[in-house]
């Protein structure tokens, strides 16, 4: 399962398109190649977020996951973010996300939008946002699911 959070984007059902807005072709299969390499090679993914971080200029991102399979997790693999805020989520807010529970009772190679796995108002009241996101302004949407 693997979650993706941006600040002011919106990465819908098309992907980096929408986000990115203008994006060539080019570049839009560049991303692309990287998330097929990433899907090979677990290492590659921080390839991805750095690329895609280079097309949505000051989006904070984050990426994680948990393999359902072999009960491991994925690296915490972030652009923009401070050390403490990483420390932050790592160590009190990850356990007040409120998508967590959507993204691990999906269906495998099931992807949706973040008001998929969680309905907005409950997002609105959630401490994740209140406390976390909304604090340093890392308010967005995201997709994410389970493979």
């Amino acid at each position: 399962m693997v979650e993706m959070m941006t600040r002011g984007q919106v990465l819908g059902a098309q992907g980096v398109r929408i986000a990115a807005g203008g994006i060539s072709v080019e570049e839009y299969d560049r991303l692309v190649a990287a998330i097929y390499r990433a899907g090979l090679d677990a290492s590659a993914w921080s390839d991805f977020i750095t690329a895609l971080d280079r097309q949505i200029d000051g989006a904070y991102l984050s990426l994680y996951g948990y393999d359902t399979r072999l009960s491991t997790t994925m690296d915490l693999i972030t652009s923009g973010y401070t050390p403490d805020q990483i420390d932050s989520y790592q160590l009190y807010y990850h356990r007040r996300n409120p998508f967590l529970a959507g993204l691990a009772s999906a269906a495998p190679m099931d992807v949706r939008t973040t008001d998929g796995y969680i309905d907005r108002e409950t997002f609105l009241q959630s401490e994740f946002l209140n406390g976390f996101l909304s604090a340093e302004e890392h308010v967005g949407a995201g997709q994410g699911g389970r493979s």
